[in-house]
């Protein structure tokens, strides 16, 4: 159905006004008219002069540095945009992306190996909590700066943190790795006599839309709405046209969070590490060209086609995101008949889906089924651990040890917090609880 939202109605009452009031904007005037005074200064983010000294240090001296790709779309963001803005100021050489190799992965897991060359990790949109990860490579001597969103669970007095929400005179908490990244490349800026951190706007726009942080924040919405009205990233671009203009819709908030976050998130969740890795190339724009060989039909045989990376990137993209509403449906499925058998009274549904679901679909098909069951659910996955304990001779020894993880996703804040519940029922170790 079409509509329009006329300014006053029959009742002479502002519509426009009282639809934003009833989503907590009291000022209508003043957010629909947003300007950049509502900009936080970034030097009221604690650490940042500290981190730019860092980064500023490391860059004068040559050094080789390194950047972790956490796996969703703001991890991808962040670290395209700061991966770009450092290949202008170090040789290419010195600066190596570190990718996860396996799916969901965030900060500085197992999977994640350093290199012993590198002597700046940066990590956006992860690393707060990883404190024993950060002393390993302290003890090294790496210096580590992260740019992260999440809230603090331990202290880490082994990396420099940037940290919206661990910064007391930052109002603003509504912002996501790559806002925090966005503010980083500020400051840099003025110390460097530069001005580039405003060409990754689009890419901040959609990390923060990806991530579904709250826009009734005034900086954050600006920051939104400039980035979508000046989108210059060859990758976003190719997604954009591909998923938006080429079908006729509008570009905002919305379309962008259903066309194109879905998209990216398919190949994030399900794309071979291949995949994942060509994605991240084309978001840093390397300009590079493949053979294609196209399917045949009746009435065109199959040839080989040049393919650009944003193109590519799209394309495979498309096809992970298939594999993935494929794959999610089936499961879903199956766990539809394992809970009709559940308690009805049970404040929460907790499955163990290690038979039945791939450990990178765990997020989207907790949302589905909270939907169906109309409550939280948390979906599990078996894994083994190793670790050390002492036997009881007082030796060493190692140990396997079953732990699950997963996801789990509240139904309409039918519990006012699914982290605070899980942290109570003290079944899952606190600092591993995150919310998304």
């Amino acid at each position: 159905m079409k509509y329009k939202i006329y300014e006053k109605g029959k009742n002479e009452e502002n519509v426009v006004a009282r639809i934003l009031k009833n989503r907590g904007i009291e000022d209508y005037n003043t957010y629909l008219n947003l300007d950049d005074s509502v900009i936080i200064p970034y030097n009221r983010l604690d650490n940042i002069e500290k981190a730019v000294e860092c980064y500023k240090r490391h860059i004068d001296l040559g050094n080789k540095i390194g950047i972790l790709i956490d796996t969703d779309v703001d991890g991808f963001c962040s670290a395209s945009m700061m991966y770009s803005y450092t290949k202008r100021l170090l040789d290419e050489n010195k600066l190596v992306y570190v990718v996860h190799s396996k799916a969901k992965a965030h900060g500085l897991g197992a999977d994640v190996e350093i290199q012993d060359d590198i002597k700046l990790l940066i990590i956006p949109d992860a690393g707060t909590n990883d404190t024993e990860e950060c002393k390993k490579l302290y003890d090294k001597n790496i210096d580590i700066i992260i740019l992260d969103h999440h809230e603090k669970e331990s202290e880490n007095p082994y990396a420099i943190i940037v940290n919206n929400q661990m910064s007391e005179n930052y109002e603003n908490k509504s912002l996501c790795g790559a806002g925090v990244v966005y503010k980083f490349l500020q400051a840099l800026d003025e110390e460097m006599w530069m001005e580039e951190a405003d060409n990754y706007l689009d890419l901040c726009a959609l990390a923060n839309i990806s991530d579904v942080m709250d826009m009734r924040s005034y900086e954050t919405r600006r920051i939104v709405n400039k980035g979508l009205s000046n989108i210059i990233n060859k990758c976003f671009l190719a997604f954009n046209n591909a998923q938006i203009i080429d079908t006729g819709k509008n570009v905002n908030i919305h379309n962008i969070q259903w066309n194109v976050t879905n998209i990216l998130n398919g190949c994030i969740r399900m794309g071979s590490l291949e995949d994942q890795e060509i994605l991240f190339r084309s978001f840093i724009e390397t300009d590079e060209v493949f053979d294609y060989k196209t399917r045949a039909n009746k009435d065109k045989p199959s040839q080989i086609v040049e393919e650009n990376i944003y193109d590519r990137a799209v394309r495979l993209s498309k096809n992970a995101k298939s594999r993935q509403d494929r794959a999610r449906e089936k499961s879903f499925k199956q766990l539809v008949e394992i809970v009709r058998d559940f308690p009805k009274d049970d404040k929460i549904v907790m499955v163990d889906v290690s038979e039945i679901l791939d450990n990178s679909l765990t997020g989207v098909t907790a949302i589905k089924l909270a939907e169906y069951c109309r409550k939280p659910c948390i979906l599990l996955n078996k894994h083994v651990e190793k670790e050390n304990v002492i036997n009881e001779n007082g030796e060493n020894e190692i140990k396997s040890v079953e732990t699950f993880g997963g996801s789990g996703r509240n139904f309409k804040n039918s519990i006012e917090s699914l982290k605070d519940t899980l942290e109570e029922i003290k079944v899952f170790k606190p600092n591993q609880i995150v919310e998304e």
